[in-house]
């Protein structure tokens, strides 16, 4: 099986009356996944930009608050969380590798979601 045909299966294996097709389970969120990206996969540059810029807006504030790997990141660079949202500032943070995280882990890459 491929990936398409994995997805088409988990839906089909979740759904309610034929038509229209009720999804439930995480078959709905991946439905709801997958009509997200279905509406958003021909967005303009200026407007994918846009759409990155507000969701780093509301994810980096969290990263820098639980991960203190981070926050060492963004002081050593010289930056400041606010500026991340502007491309040629998030640039300038250095890339992150793997060995970067080996070396460093302090137990800190996922402590809390963001929507909590």
């Amino acid at each position: 099986m491929n990936y398409r045909s994995d997805i088409l299966a988990a839906l089909r294996s979740n759904v309610g009356p034929l038509w229209p097709p009720l999804v439930r389970g995480e078959a709905a969120e991946l439905a709801a996944l997958l009509l997200v990206l279905e509406q958003t996969q021909r967005l303009s540059a200026q407007e994918l930009a846009h759409r990155q810029s507000a969701q780093l807006a509301l994810l980096l504030p969290h990263l820098a608050q639980q991960s203190a790997q981070f926050r060492a990141r963004l002081a050593h660079a010289g930056l400041e969380v606010a500026a991340l949202t502007d491309p040629e500032r998030l640039r300038q943070l250095p890339l992150l590798s793997r060995r970067d995280l080996q070396v460093a882990h302090d137990g800190d890459l996922h402590q809390s979601d963001p929507h909590e």
